[in-house]
């Protein structure tokens, strides 16, 4: 592959990945992360789904208005590509188009997994939200404080 900016843009997931690690995370954790991210996408008047799990556990869901039925199964998908390839999705998606692998094309990843951006990884715990909020907030050192 030669496209640079898909390169750098790997590179930077893959740092963010490195660099966005918690030392520990529990319920409680969740329960203030989730409840800190709903106040924020609420104040700016965003319809989002936050979903906070580790295997087999939900620990935090929100759904604000205006999201739809379709969001939730897109959010379980989404949710099962995480917790399969421990790696958020847009580094997944990011690695295979790198690749030039199309999962859905090669039936490698069925109707059970999303391979599209916005879910990260953290210990046994996975969350929804856009990379660049979670990077703002992250060093902005807004989400847990």
């Amino acid at each position: 592959m030669n496209d640079v900016p898909a390169l750098e843009a790997l590179e930077a997931l893959k740092r963010q990945e490195e660099e966005l690690v918690f030392t520990s995370f529990d319920h409680g954790d969740a329960w203030r992360l989730g409840s800190r991210l709903a106040g924020m996408a609420q104040a700016a008047g965003h319809a989002v789904g936050i979903d906070i799990r580790r295997p087999g556990l939900i620990l935090f869901r929100a759904a604000l208005p205006g999201i739809t039925p379709d969001q939730e199964s897109w959010i379980a998908r989404k949710s099962a590509l995480v917790l399969r390839m421990e790696a958020s999705s847009a580094l997944v998606e990011a690695r295979l188009s790198s690749a030039g692998i199309d999962p859905v094309a090669t039936g490698w990843l069925g109707a059970d997994y999303a391979v599209t951006g916005a879910r990260f990884p953290f210990g046994s715990a996975a969350s929804v939200w856009s990379r660049r909020s979670l990077r703002q907030a992250f060093h902005r050192r807004r989400i847990m404080t």
